[in-house]
């Protein structure tokens, strides 16, 4: 009979995997002379330049013309889904690009809390639906997105607003739903979709309906039919691909993506790149847009993330003007990473690259640990008495900023007595 218990006993303890893994990242294992650990504070949650530094420009006509839609959620109100980084940052950071050549009328920021499904859906049916069709509207999501598999095997995605429930796919704003509202309500000729939605706020986000299959996320090119209409300038664009995770920055204190779309927008697009030469003449087109920050993002990132565009929306499309002056071109040039480790119950013992973490600051039923990093691939280990031991690996590029949360699940058996 021991021997039953025992076999029951592994089965229920096999390991669960905590972390994401990037499998097209290559940096070599990293040792403990790699970690160090730092203060939980050691990060401001700020943008580190105010939105006022960035300013796109338009003739006052043509910034009539335009109309923001800008989303962020870092919080969600159901604790299992876990935070973002820096999401909301990025939506005010969008929204502000437009403040000083758009009319504060028709730039509309949602962020957490007033992010909600019924909130948004309302503001496309209202504010929206009053856009001319020589209009252009701007559409910026930073969340979370999931695609999940219903029980008849049939996949759907949606975006997850601030009151969205985990595997609750009626809560999500189903592309297919918000596609719909957009074609129902929105008159505007040109319209671009861009979408920030697989955030690496934290690992394992959410798993499909069955539980079988890992988090994916939403893919420009397989909505491209369902945003195409016919006579209009409507396109997506997505910070990466569906098998990749959107990184964020500690140093940019702002996703790498909307870093480099904000730069862009700016004027640096017209610029270019040694890589992607822009045509200097005074004006970002699309093209010089995404060619951009397809560039940049690439490069920032060791090509673990690629930003993706649908082939819809019209490569000659002028975003908007340039300056004689733009502001300073920075690219993160931190060699380390910080990795935020949240673990419950808070007295679990972690170890990362085979380094026993002693710090951490207790908040409410979690401990949380903030090491700052060389890039690499770490191994993590969470173990505490009476509960099943998690494990598995993070992969890190230098100035990224992650998040990982580890919530321990009590042994269903307690431990068998071994007879002396």
């Amino acid at each position: 009979m021991r021997e039953f218990f025992q076999h029951i006993r592994t089965l229920l303890s096999v390991t669960i995997l905590l972390v994401f893994v990037t499998n097209s990242c290559n940096e070599n294992s990293a040792n403990i002379n790699s970690i160090e650990e730092v203060s939980v504070d050691v990060d401001s949650s700020d943008p580190v330049d105010s939105p006022e530094k960035y300013q796109v420009m338009l003739d006052t006509s043509q910034g009539e013309k335009i109309h923001i839609l800008s989303i962020g959620i870092t919080h969600y109100n159901d604790p299992v889904i876990t935070e973002t980084l820096y999401a909301d940052n990025d939506a005010k950071i969008f929204a502000g690009l437009w403040q000083g050549c758009v009319p504060q009328t028709n730039i509309h920021l949602l962020t957490d809390e007033k992010a909600t499904k019924p909130y948004v859906k309302q503001l496309i049916a209202d504010k929206l639906s009053l856009v001319s069709h020589g209009d252009f509207v701007y559409i910026f999501f930073a969340g979370h997105g999931d695609i999940v598999e219903k029980a008849d095997r049939e996949e759907v995605s949606g975006l997850l607003l601030y009151d969205a429930k985990p595997h609750q796919v009626e809560t999500y704003y189903l592309i297919q739903e918000l596609m719909e509202d957009l074609k129902k309500h929105i008159k505007a000729k040109s319209l671009l979709l861009i979408l920030d939605s697989c955030h690496s706020g934290a690992a394992g986000l959410l798993r499909s309906a069955d539980k079988k299959a890992g988090t994916k996320t939403i893919d420009a090119k397989e909505i491209e039919k369902q945003i195409s209409r016919v006579g209009y300038n409507w396109g997506i664009l997505t910070a990466c691909r569906p098998d990749e995770k959107s990184r964020a920055s500690h140093e940019y204190r702002q996703g790498f993506f909307t870093y480099w779309l904000k730069l862009g927008l700016v004027g640096w697009a017209d610029r270019g790149s040694e890589d992607a030469p822009g045509k200097n003449d005074g004006e970002v087109t699309f093209k010089e847009l995404f060619d951009f920050i397809y560039e940049r993002v690439r490069e920032d990132t060791r090509g673990n993330q690629t930003p993706v565009r649908s082939s819809l929306f019209h490569t000659e499309t002028v975003m908007c003007k340039t300056g004689d002056t733009l502001p300073d071109l920075i690219k993160a040039g931190s060699a380390s990473a910080l990795l935020e480790i949240k673990v419950k119950p808070a007295d679990a013992k972690v170890t990362c690259g085979g380094k026993d973490i002693t710090s951490g600051l207790r908040q409410g039923d979690f401990k949380i640990i903030m090491l700052k990093l060389k890039p690499g691939k770490y191994d993590l280990r969470v173990t505490s008495n009476g509960y099943i031991e998690q494990k598995g690996k993070v992969s890190l590029i230098g100035g990224e900023r992650s998040v990982v949360i580890a919530q321990l699940k009590t042994e269903i058996f307690p431990p068998i007595p071994i007879d002396p």
